[in-house]
């Protein structure tokens, strides 16, 4: 019983830097054909929110569009500051 009590201790002292780090980072994105790069000529506008559980390692967004007139087939998010084709 004192090996598990102590493997359990020390299970927590792992896990612990996790969770004092845990946080939720949000971000919003104004969707435009002008942010594409290169520029898009679209009439078509939206808002992406965004929130990353660090926690959980898991993401969440929503995404409202307007003016949209073609079929949509499939999104993906790029990692890089504005202006700039980043990684998917």
């Amino acid at each position: 019983m004192k090996r598990f009590a102590g493997l359990a201790f020390a299970f927590l002292l792992l896990l612990l830097p996790n969770a004092i780090r845990a946080e939720e980072m949000s971000f919003v994105a104004t969707l435009s054909g002008d942010n594409e790069v290169p520029p898009s000529a679209t009439g078509a506008t939206g808002v992406a929110h965004v929130v990353v559980d660090t926690d959980s390692n898991r993401l969440r967004f929503e995404v409202h569009v307007f003016d949209f007139t073609n079929t949509l087939v499939a999104s993906h998010i790029h990692r890089a500051p504005a202006g700039v084709n980043g990684p998917v």
